[in-house]
């Protein structure tokens, strides 16, 4: 999913929660976008160029020409913040400081937006997801040699 739907949808829940939450909807529209700087971090990691515009692109056209052959380079799958072991971290985090409360929402709101959108284009396309949701699984797939 797009940065922009994730503002969107972070900036229509913060409208909501503001009589509860004031400023603190602030870092709930951050933590809600800036989360994919992981796809950012993936990105340099495998390709060894830190320019955010080409991995934009990179990342677009990935996602087109999935869309147009079900084929994909699956190493480039694995983003750190999007996997079942964070979100876990991230919620022994919210339980323990109240300031982490607050950033659990932007971001369960950003991983839920997430797997709906896998969800409804597997139902509509028939593309499975390609996304692992967890980094033990990458990992051990990665050292099987079967990603």
């Amino acid at each position: 999913m797009l940065p922009k739907w994730h503002f969107l949808a972070a900036l229509i829940l913060s409208i909501m929660l503001w009589p509860i939450f004031k400023l603190g909807v602030f870092a709930i529209i951050f933590i809600a976008v800036f989360i994919d700087i992981d796809h950012y971090l993936t990105y340099v990691f495998w390709k060894k160029d830190f320019n955010l515009t080409n991995a934009y692109h990179f990342y677009i056209k990935r996602g087109a020409t999935y869309r147009k052959t079900g084929k994909i380079d699956k190493k480039y799958s694995l983003c750190i913040f999007h996997t079942i072991e964070f979100l876990l971290l991230f919620s022994i985090l919210a339980l323990i400081f109240k300031f982490f409360q607050i950033l659990f929402i932007g971001y369960a709101l950003h991983f839920f937006q997430d797997l709906f959108s896998e969800f409804f284009c597997f139902f509509n396309g028939g593309r499975k997801s390609v996304r692992k949701l967890s980094l033990i699984g990458y990992v051990y797939q990665l050292r099987k040699g079967t990603l």
